[in-house]
């Protein structure tokens, strides 16, 4: 397969600007799932990080592009 959509919850902290992506857990999924990716800075596409005003709901968000 050459991508996969994966519906998450992403915790923003104001006081530090860090970020944590978590799935919630689903019986025989067959995947890891729980915390995705931990608690720390995301760098931004046009240079710097990533901001609240940044994030838009139901807008695609890559954090990690290999």
């Amino acid at each position: 397969e050459n991508n996969r959509v994966r519906r998450v919850i992403i915790f923003y902290y104001l006081e530090d600007d860090t970020m944590h992506i978590t799935e919630p857990r689903i019986d025989n999924a067959g995947l890891p799932q729980g915390t995705l990716v931990r608690r720390h800075r995301f760098p931004a596409s046009e240079g710097g990080y990533l901001r609240p005003e940044m994030l838009r709901v139901g807008e695609e968000l890559v954090v990690c592009n290999e």
